[in-house]
């Protein structure tokens, strides 16, 4: 009997515990939710991809993706799925290309040059000479490049980066380039505007740009050409190829408020500049927004979740702009995972106190996510977002997405729709966790659970005093 009893309290205690619990909705409605968009659609594809909008990231309590969910004009939740930009963007791969420096003479425009070029059946560079004999004087003038890797079918890949590597000259090196394409090694077109190479020893630091940012269709041969007035000896050409075209465009958010931090409880944040973020969005680069004068700034960055949680270092960041004879030299940004906290820190490695007018300005970007939603029933559709008590969306749509190849994903690929403006739905109350006026749910729970503790302790008495009374 006493058995009995004991499981009948447990399985009470649970049931109390189940009914009395924050309450959650499991088949939300649009007017859940805090607010929505309507999705404004080109055709009838089974498949409708959007960005999600930064009042979305404004907005959102959770960071899973479950307080959001897309309807149709019959109020129907349908399946959808969110993108992972990472795993997106890690769909690259690097290659070495082989590259030929070609001979001239100063004032010589390189169409004037007499070039004689072997190449094989695939299309490959062998080697490349000069047409007459070398004229006195000559020196390296230009460099064609090999980038018949991303033609070839079996590797076939969308060039996005070329990084440069030189010997000569180490350091000091501030050089204007151009950079032209072409399918036959005649006639070349443009591929690059103002874009320049540096590498410079400056304050202890290595700075400068290696790198050149390349658009897309880019032909079989590259040509690299630069200001006569340096030398500039070659060593590799990396090629960075991408198998995933990431089409989105980054979303920048200024930070013009950095707070100066001196009377801070932990002396760590004494020293350092803070702000703070609305939302939570997913962001992946940092750097300060320069004006037309020179700046050299170096430190770490961190940034938590919220005040109760703890700094998370970011990284070091090394960020410039300077004026050089040459050209200017500035920085590229600190890139990041992805990084969804709403608090930032920042701490330079030689204290500084800007003054008001010198405060630099800092600079936040994230790629928006991606949704996909099965286009099901009449529009229009709206996609409803803000409440964080929401059970759970139905994703289900990952699972067949993700088991697609890449030719299988190309046959289906979603159109493209995009977002009417933010109204609201269930307005600003839905963002919060439901609340009482009186916690008349909380009182009640621990008036049986003090009650079942009573029993359970007079259980216990009178099983001791039946076991001492049969010794008797």
């Amino acid at each position: 009997m006493s058995l009995l009893k004991t499981v009948f309290l447990s399985c009470f205690l649970f049931c109390t515990l189940t009914v009395f619990a924050e309450p959650t909705i499991t088949d939300p409605v649009l007017d859940d939710f805090a607010y929505g968009s309507e999705v404004l659609i080109n055709d009838s594809h089974a498949f409708q991809t959007l960005d999600l909008p930064d009042h979305y990231y404004q907005t959102v309590a959770r960071l899973d993706g479950q307080d959001l969910g897309v309807f149709n004009a019959e109020g129907v939740l349908l399946s959808f799925s969110i993108s992972d930009n990472e795993t997106e963007q890690k769909k690259t791969r690097t290659q070495v290309l082989p590259f030929f420096p070609i001979y001239g003479q100063a004032g010589r425009g390189l169409d004037e040059l007499s070039l004689r070029i072997e190449r094989n059946a695939g299309g490959t560079i062998i080697d490349i000479k000069e047409g007459g004999k070398q004229q006195t004087g000559s020196k390296v003038v230009a460099y064609i490049i090999d980038n018949s890797f991303s033609h070839n079918k079996n590797t076939r890949g969308r060039l996005f980066d070329l990084e440069f590597d030189w010997d000569k000259p180490e350091y000091g090196f501030i050089n204007n380039i151009k950079l032209e394409q072409s399918s036959d090694l005649n006639v070349w077109r443009g591929v690059t505007s103002n874009e320049s190479l540096s590498r410079l020893a400056y304050e202890g630091e290595v700075i400068g740009k290696q790198t050149i940012a390349i658009g897309t269709g880019i032909d079989k041969y590259l040509r690299l050409s630069w200001d006569e007035k340096q030398d500039f000896s070659l060593k590799t050409i990396t090629a960075y190829y991408q198998w995933s075209q990431l089409k989105r465009q980054l979303h920048w958010q200024t930070i013009d408020n950095l707070i100066y931090i001196t009377d801070a409880d932990d002396e760590f944040e004494n020293g350092s500049y803070q702000f703070s973020v609305k939302g939570h969005p997913p962001v992946q680069q940092f750097t300060f927004k320069f004006s037309d004068g020179n700046a050299f700034y170096r430190g770490r960055l961190y940034s938590r979740m919220n005040a109760d949680s703890n700094w998370n270092d970011r990284g070091r960041f090394l960020q410039y702009r300077l004026q050089m004879p040459g050209g200017v030299v500035q920085s590229e940004s600190l890139h990041l995972p992805a990084v969804r906290d709403s608090e930032w820190l920042i701490k330079f490695e030689t204290p500084k106190k800007f003054q008001k007018t010198g405060l630099p300005v800092a600079q936040l970007a994230w790629y928006p996510e991606q949704l996909t939603f099965l286009a099901q029933g009449k529009p229009p559709f709206i996609l409803a977002y803000g409440n964080p008590r929401i059970a759970q969306s139905r994703t289900g749509l990952s699972s067949l997405l993700n088991s697609l190849n890449d030719e299988q994903r190309k046959e289906i690929a979603a159109s493209v729709a995009t977002l009417a403006a933010p109204k609201e739905l269930g307005g600003l109350s839905r963002l919060a966790p439901e609340q009482e006026k009186f916690p008349w749910r909380k009182v009640l729970l621990w008036l049986v659970l003090v009650a079942g503790v009573l029993v359970m302790v007079k259980m216990a008495v009178s099983l001791f005093r039946q076991m001492d009374g049969e010794k008797h």
